[in-house]
């Protein structure tokens, strides 16, 4: 029986893009670390305290920024740029850059590196974060200023990355400002009670590290250098939709997404003493492993009043068709305290 406790999670997902250019006509911004909640202003008389400046090229089309950004722009027709802001550490690095991980299709890892970027205007540096899946990229920079994280994030086609990354670092480190003496940290609050989950484990699953965001992983020995992986992830609140996280996995298997009127017919629920639980079982038409293999995923939602646990088996789909069976009753064993 496995009996453990899950890290609570904050995650922060915060976009920025960039593109080649040559010779533009330069835009001149400039925000203060306080958040008014207002957008940029260009070209303001002297900067606050603490203030944080970046140039814009004259080609990147303006847009209205989202929640939490400062600003965003269209560079190319598939291209996003974003900036933007929040208190604190934001979640933490390991939080955010595993979000944008799965954005891209790419699994969680323990302890994220990125690219040392010195902003010497401002007497600290950047962390870079390149990441590349199968059909999309980021290139994502984090900086810690003062009392605030921010976040510098370039969303484009994988195929497009290595053109943008000079024009990337040069606009990082063209950032410039006032440097700011970070706060001392607050006392932090007494950790909650945090939710726990017993399973049982059939024979043959091998206890793996995983990563900070499961309660549980396991390694399936496979063939030809390919093992399954099994994962038990908790989200704080409904995890999103059962046809959003359908649609994520099929993307992952390079499968079309489904509509909304094709979703229910492709999983089932079944009862279990923790309450219903959908199961989904999904396998790739084309080859994705070594050795021209294809893939497959088992997947599983458990939803409660206040979590969502997701339960994933992943691998070559032979090995995954092998242990669909012990798979849901594995699912089928959860007792929640």
């Amino acid at each position: 029986m496995i009996h453990r406790r899950f890290p609570v999670l904050s995650l922060a997902t915060l976009c920025f893009v960039l593109a080649s250019c040559s010779e533009e006509k330069i835009r001149i911004y400039r925000v203060t670390v306080v958040d008014s909640g207002e957008t940029p202003a260009a070209s303001t008389p002297a900067a606050a305290p603490g203030a944080i400046h970046w140039q814009v090229p004259e080609h990147w089309k303006e847009e209205a920024p989202g929640q939490f950004q400062k600003a965003r722009y269209r560079l190319r027709p598939a291209c996003e740029v974003s900036i933007s802001a929040l208190p604190g550490d934001a979640g933490g690095a390991t939080a955010n850059v595993n979000r944008w991980r799965e954005q891209v299709g790419l699994a969680a890892v323990e302890n994220p590196e990125g690219e040392r970027i010195d902003l010497k205007a401002l007497a600290t540096h950047a962390t870079l974060h390149e990441l590349r899946g199968a059909s999309k990229g980021v290139l994502a920079a984090i900086l810690r200023h003062g009392d605030q994280t921010w976040f510098f994030k370039l969303n484009a086609p994988v195929a497009e990355l290595a053109s943008c990354k000079g024009e990337f670092v040069a606009f990082l480190t063209g950032i410039h400002g006032e440097p700011a003496t970070r706060p001392p940290a607050p006392e932090p609050p007494p950790a909650p009670e945090k939710p726990r989950i017993s399973l049982d484990v059939p024979d043959g699953w091998e206890k793996s590290a995983g990563s900070s965001m499961r309660v549980a992983s396991f390694r399936i020995p496979g063939s030809g250098g390919v093992d399954g992986d099994v994962s038990v992830i908790p989200l704080t609140g409904d995890g999103g939709s059962t046809l959003d996280n359908v649609n994520r996995w099929r993307e992952q298997l390079k499968l079309p997404a489904l509509k909304a009127d094709e979703g229910s017919g492709s999983w089932t629920t079944v009862e279990t003493p923790s309450g219903p639980v959908t199961i989904i079982h999904l396998i790739s038409e084309e080859p994705i492993h070594e050795g021209n293999r294809p893939g497959a995923i088992s997947a599983a939602i458990l939803r409660t009043r206040d979590v969502a646990w997701f339960f994933k088996l992943t691998g070559e789909a032979g090995l995954v068709r092998q242990n669909q069976e012990k798979f849901e009753n594995f699912v089928r064993s959860a007792i929640l305290p």
